[in-house]
């Protein structure tokens, strides 16, 4: 995943604007200024069990997705589970991340899905996996002795030295483990969608043996403690144990959810200050799916204001036009997210986590737009991850004009993502139909049916949305019911919508049926207010158009939508050998690169983007170097491709053609010539590069981050090499800092590095030479930064491996 980490920035913002630019994503000037209601929950979802997705393009990934869960073994995925009850593992474990310090966090995914994936389609084979799964946790938990389960390495070692109070952390680990508590996370969450969708009361069992072991892990803890604990990526730890609480009425499960508070992160977001840049994105979003869980089972409004303040400061501030966030899994500054488009936006858990948290809002407040964020989301990046061929899922979404998405392999390849896209697929009845009495919200255009046994009453949705205007409902009841339905009529329907209802002997005319047409704005609810006497059909309609959103710092870099979906530019058709992984990642020359630019007018959209088939657009002597086809970003697999585009007038590219081209020949080149690149102080970056460190922290300056380390300790990486040509490594510190340090090149010295404060206020980078001796045949070396007797080492803002010649 190098192109992830080094493709980073982009060109400059391009002088010009547009007229009267669109809002970019969501309007939400209604957040957070309504008061949260008494109670938390004014309408109520109904449980995927309810909701059966009908053929479409959900469906279509549904069905991949439930193929993978039934080639999965959940026996393998119990290994570290096994390893540490003290039984002999029965299967070998699986790739990735499970091979990499955080096994186990795999099987609370799989057990979600099977139980989320049982709910959405009845497949019995998955209710058996589950249940299986349940069985041989159990297992391991009566071996082990005390409530305790997981599948991290040297988990009794890490848990005694918690309960003796002794919390050590480099910043992304605790006490040596990369997150443990997360860990755990993920097996309760398996368990509450096991004891919710399947009913086994054997997962409920486990589960509350384990909160106790957590109660007694922690009791020593003081208040200082937790928060320094707390300083390690958690999950959703006060999610699921408030979860728990709210099956037990066990206060003991509920004191430790509020435990489990980060107020480093959450107290700012309770007084309204937005702190969030230069945060770990999948870090912190399940705080705030925690603290509204909280609010739902104590009505305390201090949790509502965090969570409904993290959702607007992501969305307002972060939220890019195909809905995901983030580069390299972190929030930049609020709103500025022009130089931030690269080969690692859009982290796919963020987008999972993110829906659940809007969820949870849509119920206490049920907003056109948190159903707008919803549509965005879904149809944009969760429907855009899944490869329909091989089921592989993508961690990233780049948005680097001319990015090709990466996809994970079945078997060895995984990670955070891999598990929450094991979910994803199952959930597509979510978030479509809320109700509270005989009130039903339609929030999303989701072909399906929703048995609304409250009402007596079946509802069919029939629809190609967002591929067609249309969805028609078909109510049927086996008596007269009096209803009131609430169809959502997106933010972005600049005509807004139409709803034409006939409805079966149901109002007492003379020949038994009557015709009406009612009408809704943008933004609003349409409501329908019918007595159904059996049968009653209505069709809404909802006009879609061509729009550009532009960045929310630059007016004149785009994307194309249409309706709720987004349409990216396809560079090219992918060859066979393209769709491999190892091509996916293959960037062009600098001579090959030639970034599509748009030489239009925005006002002209509809005269040079022409419709070409149902989900075809074409350009029409708008865009430079070629004219391309654009097709909903949903459609792209392994084609090249660009979600945003430039806007030039014909003046203005004449002026900027030639320092436009070069900048992306330099960019281009640079990329061309990377091996590796380390990001100090981003998670998954150091970990990919294997980084420990003793006396060492992660830190942030200028809006980048570093690492270094202090009073005389070290930190070492892995660097990975070309063996065929001679590396360049390229450190880049900051020039104000003064302190002396050694370098190491596999434990042998290789140079020092002297900074004496000059330039005051620049970044610097320094290339030192590397002997032959220490790079000649290695296709890794691993690089210390060793601080003298009680210096610094550091602050390391990146290192990059350059080829020096291009290969």
């Amino acid at each position: 995943m190098i192109t992830a980490w080094i493709a980073s920035w982009v060109m400059s913002t391009i002088p010009g604007t547009i007229p009267n630019p669109k809002p970019s994503i969501i309007p939400t000037k209604a957040f957070p200024a309504k008061a949260i209601p008494a109670k938390a929950l004014t309408v109520k979802a109904f449980p995927l069990n309810r909701v059966t997705i009908l053929p479409g393009l959900q469906l279509d990934r549904q069905k991949v997705d439930l193929k993978y869960l039934k080639s999965l073994d959940p026996i393998r995925l119990l290994h570290g589970f096994y390893v540490n009850a003290g039984i002999k593992p029965k299967a070998a474990r699986y790739g990735g991340w499970e091979t990499e310090g955080i096994e186990g966090h795999s099987l609370g995914h799989y057990l979600s899905a099977c139980a989320l994936m049982f709910a959405a389609t009845g497949d019995e084979q998955l209710k058996k996996n589950a249940n299986l799964i349940v069985d041989e946790l159990a297992e391991c938990q009566a071996k082990h002795g005390d409530g305790f389960f997981g599948g991290m390495p040297q988990a009794d070692r890490i848990f005694s030295e918690i309960k003796k109070r002794d919390i050590r952390s480099q910043g992304f680990d605790l006490n040596g483990n990369w997150v443990p508590w997360y860990n755990i996370h993920k097996t309760q969450a398996g368990l509450l969608d096991t004891y919710q969708y399947i009913g086994n009361k054997k997962a409920l069992e486990v589960l509350t043996k384990n909160a106790t072991w957590i109660a007694e892990t922690t009791a020593n803890l003081t208040n200082d403690d937790w928060q320094k604990m707390l300083m390690c990526e958690h999950g959703g730890m006060n999610e699921s144990l408030a979860a728990l609480y709210e099956i037990t009425k066990n206060p003991q499960h509920l004191e430790l959810a509020e435990k489990f508070y980060d107020h480093r992160i959450l107290d700012p977001l309770e007084k309204g200050e937005r702190k969030l840049a230069g945060r770990h994105g999948n870090t912190n979003i399940p705080k705030a799916i925690g603290t509204a869980k909280i609010f739902e089972v104590t009505n305390n409004p201090k949790y509502a204001t965090v969570s409904r303040n993290f959702w607007t400061e992501v969305v307002e501030d972060h939220t890019y036009s195909m809905g995901g966030h983030g580069m390299g899994e972190y929030f930049g500054e609020a709103k500025k997210l022009n130089q931030r488009l690269s080969d690692a936006n859009a982290e796919t858990c963020n987008s999972y986590n993110m829906l659940k948290l809007t969820d949870h809002l849509f119920q206490w407040s049920p907003s056109t737009a948190y159903g707008d964020y919803t549509e965005r989301v879904q149809l944009n990046h969760i429907m855009t991850s899944e490869n329909l061929e091989t089921a592989g899922v993508t961690y990233f979404v780049p948005l680097r004009m001319g990015s090709r998405k990466n996809y994970s392999s079945p078997f060895d390849d995984f990670t955070c993502c891999r598990g929450t896209g094991m979910e994803n697929h199952a959930k597509y009845g979510e978030g479509t139909y809320y109700h509270r009495n005989n009130e039903l919200w339609i929030n999303q255009y989701t072909p399906s049916v929703l048995n609304w046994t409250e009402q007596s009453t079946v509802l069919t949705q029939r629809t190609n949305y967002p591929l067609e205007e249309t969805s028609t409902i078909t109510l049927t009841t086996n008596s007269k019911r009096p209803l009131t339905l609430h169809f959502r009529c997106p933010g972005w329907a600049q005509k807004g919508m139409t709803a034409e209802m006939s409805n079966d002997k149901s109002n007492g005319t003379s020949n038994g049926k009557s015709k009406n047409q009612i009408s809704a704005k943008a933004g609003e609810w349409l409501t329908v207010r019918t007595t159904v006497n059996k049968t009653a059909t209505l069709k809404l309609t909802i006009p879609m158009s061509l729009r550009l959103e532009p960045m929310p710092d630059n007016p004149k870099r785009v994307s194309v939508l249409y309706g709720p979906t987004v349409l990216a530019a396809q560079w090219n058709q992918p060859t066979k050998q393209e769709t491999t992984k190892q091509e996916a990642s293959k960037l062009p020359s600098a001579t090959e690169e030639r970034t599509p630019v748009i030489l239009e007018s925005p006002q002209n959209l509809n005269r040079w983007l022409i419709k070409t088939g149902p989900r075809t657009w074409k350009s029409h002597q708008a865009i430079l170097p070629n004219d391309l086809e654009f097709r909903p970003f949903f459609d792209i697999q392994n084609e090249r491709y660009s979600v945003y585009l430039d806007l030039f007038t014909k003046q203005e590219w004449d002026q900027q053609e030639a320092n436009y081209r070069a900048a992306q020949a330099a960019a281009a080149e640079l990329l061309a010539r990377t091996v590796d690149f380390l990001q100090p102080g981003e998670m998954q970056s150091e970990r990919d590069h294997k980084l420990e460190g003793i006396d060492s922290s992660p830190g942030e300056w200028q809006n980048r981050k570093y690492r270094h380390a202090f009073n005389g300790g070290s930190f070492s990486f892995d660097l990975s090499l070309d063996p065929s040509t001679q590396p360049e490594i390229v450190f880049t510190y900051w020039g104000g800092d003064r302190r002396t340090f050694d370098v190491l090149v596999d434990g042998k010295p290789w140079h020092t590095e002297v900074l004496n404060g000059t330039p005051a206020n620049a970044f610097i980078d320094r290339r030192p030479a590397i002997p032959e001796s220490m790079w000649k045949g290695k296709s890794k070396i691993r690089i210390t930064l060793q601080a003298q007797p009680k210096g610094m080492a550091g602050g390391l803002f990146g290192v990059r491996v350059l080829r020096t010649t291009k290969n």
